[in-house]
């Protein structure tokens, strides 16, 4: 299959086979943009119900505009009959590997990596959609330099996804079909029941945060009956129960989750990850290692979040924006619900039912014990609010803090009321926020209003990123020569963003010499992405500017020893540079080439990068002067180790 080219993509190499089909690496033959290539079985592709239900996976994620979902570029049916679907090729480990590798999750971690997957599948609602299948390994984790963390989870595989917005005619998922993974099922997916809706999708993300934080399944038995009957009866276990130590509040959320009844879960996907978020902000208030600065004591963030836990969910009034703001100043316990409310208008899942009297006082099971109306220590007095008080740059100050530590419920109100007086850094911070899917849903017109007024008020930052919302026609008019401007007046007041996003498109207009002085200027004061453009665009050469290979190299070398991304990038250049040179037959070069290819991969491996090694392997594994069996198993064995089931299945091969 190497060489073959499908649709637009060249098939690099194997990464991946299964029962159904294979998956390939492959690269577009002009935007050189790598991609994973999803191939059925020539045998299957002839059956049209499993082709559609192929074909659902990628309609149904291209429907969804959410960074947490996976990218697909195209799908359609190769010359020999075979149906693929091309999409982002994903460097990282699914959640079932992390799980492999580590054991059961912290709190804190399990939270971070879930609340993001709550929020995508909020969007995923509010465009029609219901995964189905969630579970560990349709959870992917991938660096990412722009989510706070450095790690974004992408949901993988909507394959038996139902698209509950198409027209009767086109393939949803048969009425009565009992499809999904048995232990992450709800009770009416077990049922085989047609009218699923996203509340299906909160039950199954219980399942994953029960199974993530205690190392076990809710319900498990000795066969696929076992386990489906033990959805539909039996009660679901408080996580604590299988995990001393989880906290009552977390519990009451599974429990929550794992209600038998739809109505009896939380109405939305949206008010789950509103909670999560705020269980989230409790655990790091709650935290020694994250000191609160200026806001309530622990005591009264728990107080708070026990409240939130116990009463249903609150529908927001239908005031005017900036009055529904202010009350979230009061820190701690913050109406998170109220938030994604203002992002997603008629969300889909349901609505939140209304507080009444009876609804306050039903307190979910194994709520944190304590009383939300008792009187609370001297201690959680809050100091005199600097946001409140019109110091604005004191409350940016305590906003960037609390973001830094990963305290969002604390700092977006903060930069909201910011914001809402004109304070020009909280309103880019905050457009950053719904830029990134930091806590509320993402939005990227309110994100541009955002960034718009903070450049508006002279916040360059704001022009940069608002410049390339402009230019890409991002949710806003397209008017690339005023984002042009903008990136320039940013580059100018020393925003390296703003250089690099100028150099870019000064590089697609063909000025290559002005884009490699561009991308130096941001390289010069320390920008990774200057660096890397710089580097990449020396060794690709361009229109106006003289290919210098040996240059790029240094530059990325350079971020090399930081980034293993950037090492697999050069040995993959060395790798492609050694094949050539075996074709033309200089074996000097070609030996060269491949011992700095094997350096780079070498340099990845030792970071833990599981296609560094799987790669290391590979080199070591072929019949040239660099083969050595001993070295490949090593080599294998560690990307095994890794989460690479590639490097699994050649540790076995290589086996005696």
């Amino acid at each position: 299959m190497e060489g073959v080219v499908i649709g637009s993509y060249q098939v690099l190499r194997k990464i991946g086979e299964g029962g159904m089909g294979a998956v390939y690496l492959g690269e577009h033959s002009l935007l050189r943009r790598r991609a994973a290539i999803k191939v059925l079985l020539p045998a299957l592709s002839s059956q049209q119900e499993i082709v559609q239900r192929f074909f659902n996976e990628a309609r149904a994620a291209t429907t969804i505009k959410d960074a947490g979902i996976v990218q697909i570029f195209d799908f359609g049916y190769h010359t020999d009959g075979s149906a693929y679907i091309v999409m982002e090729f994903l460097e990282g480990e699914t959640l079932h590997e992390r799980l492999r590798r580590f054991g059961r999750l912290a709190e804190h971690d399990a939270l971070r990596i879930l609340r993001p997957v709550a929020v995508s599948l909020a969007a995923a609602h509010a465009a029609g959609i219901i995964h189905r299948d969630l579970k560990p390994e349709n959870i992917f984790l991938v660096r990412d330099a722009e989510v706070i963390g450095g790690e974004r989870t992408k949901i993988l595989d909507f394959g038996i996804a139902k698209l509950t917005g198409e027209a009767d005619g086109m393939l949803k998922t048969q009425t009565s079909a009992v499809m999904g993974t048995p232990s992450f099922m709800s009770p009416e997916q077990c049922r085989g029941a047609g009218q699923v809706d996203p509340r299906s999708d909160v039950y199954a993300l219980g399942c994953v945060l029960f199974y993530v934080i205690t190392g076990t399944l809710p319900f498990d038995g000795d066969g696929i009956g076992d386990i489906i009957a033990a959805h539909l009866m039996t009660p679901p276990p408080p996580p604590s129960s299988r995990a001393p130590g989880v906290s009552s509040a977390l519990d009451a959320v599974v429990l929550r989750c794992l209600a038998k009844a739809p109505a009896e879960r939380y109405a939305s996907m949206t008010e789950l990850a509103a909670t999560l978020a705020q269980l989230q902000q409790v655990i790091a208030s709650a935290s020694p290692a994250s000191p609160r600065r200026g806001g309530p004591s622990p005591m009264a963030v728990a107080a708070a979040a026990a409240a939130t836990l116990r009463a249903p969910a609150v529908t927001t009034p239908s005031t005017p924006a900036s009055r529904r703001r202010l009350p979230y100043v009061i820190g701690g316990g913050l109406a998170v619900a109220a938030i994604a409310a203002t992002v997603v208008a008629g969300g889909a899942g349901g609505t939140s039912a209304p507080s009444t009297a009876e609804g306050a006082r039903q307190e979910a099971p194994g709520a944190l014990a304590l009383d939300a109306a008792a009187p609370l220590p001297a201690d959680a007095v809050a100091p005199a609010d600097p946001c409140q008080s019109g110091d604005l740059d004191a409350c940016f100050r305590m906003a960037t803090a609390d973001w830094s530590a990963a305290r969002y419920l604390e700092a977006l109100p903060r930069l909201e009321v910011a914001c809402e007086r004109d304070h020009a850094a909280s309103c880019r911070l905050l457009g950053k926020a719904y830029a990134t899917a930091t806590v509320v849903v993402r939005n990227d017109v309110r994100a541009a209003q955002l960034y718009a007024k903070a450049c508006n008020g002279g916040a360059l930052e704001g022009c940069a990123a608002l410049a390339r919302y402009l230019v890409e026609g991002k949710s806003v008019a397209k008017d690339r020569e005023r984002g042009t401007e903008l990136a320039r007046r940013a580059c100018e007041g020393n925003v390296m963003m703003g250089c690099v996003y100028l150099g870019r498109w000064r590089l697609e207009d063909g000025e290559g010499d002005v884009a490699a002085s561009l991308f130096q200027r941001a390289c010069d004061a320390g920008d990774q992405n200057g660096c890397r453009d710089l580097g990449w665009l020396y060794i690709n050469g361009a229109k106006r500017l003289i290919k210098d290979r040996t240059r790029g190299r240094a530059i990325l070398e350079k971020l090399c020893d930081a980034h293993t991304d950037e090492c697999n990038e050069l040995g993959r250049l060395s790798w492609k540079d050694a094949s050539k040179f075996a074709q033309t037959g200089l074996w000097d070069d070609f030996n060269e080439a491949l011992v700095i290819a094997a350096i780079y991969f070498q340099r990845a491996c030792d970071a833990k990068s599981a296609e560094g090694c799987l790669n290391l392997g590979l080199i070591h594994s072929d019949a040239t002067r660099l083969h050595n069996p001993s070295k490949a198993k090593e080599a294998f064995e560690r990307a095994c180790e890794l989460g690479s089931d590639e490097g699994c299945a050649k540790l076995k091969r290589s086996a005696p």
